[in-house]
């Protein structure tokens, strides 16, 4: 199994999917998938932005960035957070191949229960996550956000 630029192995099972101690029971873990091409100036933003999801919750997460080819600092600013935070992992692409192509790597990277795309650049509210996951929760496999109205959007 190849390592990722993060160095853990792609069958690797992150630790926040080990036993929760206290409660002696697994905690299911939440995989965000972002696609990101020459974003550095958006992963801290971002990140610190995801944090209130990421610590309240009662799951655990991941959030497998997917770098899409960038020629810019975007693979060094995951590499930064992953050193402060091991629940961050970086994928990178050799060239751009698109974000279908990123969100595709993605899916089949993730260790999570379940897995939730996002975009960096927050134009979809990382909020709405825990809806999301209740939906989930009351067994819908596939759970589908759509914005009732977008102010960029051309035809509103």
């Amino acid at each position: 199994m190849q390592a990722d630029k993060t160095g853990t192995r792609q069958d690797q099972v992150p630790a926040s999917v080990l036993q929760d101690q206290t409660a002696g029971t697994r905690r299911k873990c939440v995989s965000l998938i972002v696609p990101v091409y020459n974003e550095e100036e958006a992963i801290d933003f971002f990140y610190e932005h995801i944090q209130t999801i990421l610590t309240r919750s009662d799951y655990d997460f991941e959030v497998l960035f997917v770098d899409d080819g960038s020629t810019d600092g975007t693979l060094a600013c995951i590499e930064r957070l992953h050193r402060r935070d091991p629940r961050v992992r970086a994928l990178e692409f050799s060239r751009n191949y698109g974000k279908e192509h990123a969100l595709a790597a993605g899916f089949r990277a993730v260790h999570g229960d379940a897995a939730i795309p996002m975009d960096v650049d927050l134009q979809d509210p990382p909020e709405v996550v825990h809806t999301f996951l209740e939906k989930w929760e009351k067994g819908f496999d596939t759970v589908i956000g759509v914005r009732r109205r977008r102010v960029t959007d051309s035809f509103a």
